[in-house]
This record gives C-alpha cells, sequence and structure tokens, in this order.
C-alpha cells in the first residue's frame, strides 16, 4: 500500500535510480529481519529432499479439485493484472500526461481500498460462501476494468482502481480461507508454495503479452484485460467443489 506511492514520489523527485536503490535496501532490512528468525529444528533422517518434496506438494495440487480450481481461477484472472500492470502506467504517462507520482498514487489507493474492503469482509462468516464472493468480485473487477478504456481524466482511474481494490478485499479472505480449509494442515507448506506459485503464474504472461499489444493499441489491451478478468468468472462455480472434501 506504501510502496506504490513512495517510488512514484521518488521517482518523480529524484529519478528511477533511487526508487530502485529504495527497493533494493527494502530487500536488505528485509533479510535482516528473517536472519533473526530460526527455523524449527527437524531431524534430518525426517527430511526429503527438497525436489522431492516440491513433486509431492505439485502433486497434492493436482489431485486436490479445490486447489486445482482456484488454481484455474487465479492465473486466468491474473493474467488481467499482468496486463494492467504495463497499461497503467502507459495510460496515465503517456495518454493522461500525469507524473510518476501519479502513478504510485494510484497503486497505493488501490492498495488503501483493498486493506479496508479486506478488514471488513474478514468480519462476517464466509464459510459455504467463498465461491459466490469471488465470484462477484471478478464481475466488479471486470466491470471496473472496462471503464478504462473511456477515461479522460486522473480521476476517472483513481475511481477505477479504487473499485478494483474493493473488489480484491473479499476476493483474497474468499481465497485464502477456501485454501486453508481445503488443505491437510500436514501438506500446508508444500501445497501453500505450490499453489500460490501456479496462482501467480499469469500475472507475468499478461505482462509479456501486454507489450506487444500496447505497442498496437492500448485500448486493446484494457479491453483484453476486462474480457480476460471476465473469463474467469466461469472457473469458481465451475471447477472448485462447494463443499468440503
Amino acid at each position: 500500500m506504501l510502496g506504490a506511492p513512495i517510488a512514484g514520489v521518488l521517482v518523480g523527485f529524484a529519478g528511477p535510480e533511487w526508487a530502485i536503490a529504495a527497493t533494493a535496501a527494502g530487500f536488505v532490512a528485509a533479510a535482516a529481519v528473517m536472519s533473526r528468525v530460526h527455523d524449527p529444528i527437524v531431524r534430518e533422517d525426517d527430511r526429503a529432499p527438497v525436489l522431492v518434496d516440491a513433486w509431492h506438494g505439485l502433486v497434492y495440487v493436482v489431485r486436490n479439485a479445490s486447489l486445482r480450481g482456484l488454481a484455474l481461477t487465479l492465473s486466468t484472472f491474473n493474467l488481467s493484472w499482468g496486463v494492467l500492470n504495463i497499461a497503467i502506467p502507459v495510460l496515465v504517462l503517456g495518454r493522461l500526461h500525469a507524473g510518476p507520482a501519479a502513478v504510485g498514487l494510484l497503486w497505493g489507493a488501490m492498495g488503501a481500498s483493498g486493506l479496508v474492503s479486506a478488514l471488513l469482509t474478514g468480519r462476517i462468516d464466509s464459510r459455504g460462501r467463498e465461491r459466490g464472493l469471488m465470484l462477484g468480485a471478478i464481475l466488479f473487477s471486470a466491470a471496473a476494468i472496462a471503464v478504462l478504456p473511456f477515461a479522460a481524466s486522473i480521476t476517472v482511474v483513481f475511481a477505477v482502481m479504487f473499485a478494483v481494490g474493493l473488489a480484491n478485499g473479499p476476493f483474497d479472505v474468499a481465497l485464502f480461507t477456501l485454501r486453508q480449509r481445503r488443505t491437510d494442515p500436514a501438506w500446508f507448506g508444500r501445497a501453500f508454495a505450490i499453489s500460490m506459485s501456479v496462482n501467480w503464474l499469469g500475472t507475468p504472461v499478461g505482462s509479456a503479452l501486454a507489450g506487444p499489444v500496447i505497442a498496437w493499441s492500448l485500448d486493446a489491451a484494457l479491453w483484453a484485460a476486462a474480457a480476460v478478468a471476465l473469463l474467469s468468472a466461469v472457473f469458481p462455480f465451475l471447477t472448485i467443489p462447494a463443499r468440503d472434501d
């Protein structure tokens, strides 16, 4: 929530080099904190090689209908996020002629609204309603993204990003509670590592595809993001079981 606006301000006032340096400093600080955290003691004779554990985790995710459905939903939905990661800066800087600080503030606004909506959603019992929450969030996000090709001011883009952030809160609550409840606790580490990696697979793919499309037409890329987000709406009810296994 804070990183994006800080990065925008740094780029605007100090240059991109300092924004990258600040990012590196953040990683160094995180590494310093993690160096103080000790791993639990595990007997070496009980530990399988890491590649074997990774393979077992992948097999578990593929065989678990709920995790498999979440992977299809998220990897498809995140294709649209990959496109937006490239398209939003081009829209703001190139078409609307705003500065890099504006780009950072837009992503920060999305993060802030997502945080608030997630906290509010977390106060309600979502058990048995996760698929509906995910579907509603996807449809709401797709509708908001579809406004972007018509955006003639930074205010419209801000409203879209704020709305998408609001939808992200319930979506994340539904995603993480459903994944945790339908995963055997003994498989949490291995299954979550594989599941999260597969879920985010669509983001770099979407970004890679966005560049050539934007070079041809920015509006086409924005419409593609909305269409792919809408396509992902078919998966929650189609591929995720209604009840816990």
